[in-house]
């Protein structure tokens, strides 16, 4: 595989993760502990929406 104009000593990945990853935000309560029930849903939205992953 050339990278840069050179020849690169890896090759492509034969398994694939996915081709969309979203960085997710971490959701807190107005107390400022984490917001279980919103990350639920936030992480299910995502994905429903076309995300093949999250990255927490």
């Amino acid at each position: 595989m050339e990278l840069h104009g050179r020849q690169a000593d890896t090759t492509p990945m034969t398994t694939p993760f996915g081709r969309t990853l979203c960085a997710m935000i971490t959701p807190f309560t107005p107390s400022g502990t984490l917001d279980l029930d919103g990350a639920q849903l936030l992480a299910a939205h995502l994905v429903g929406n076309g995300c093949d992953g999250l990255v927490l």
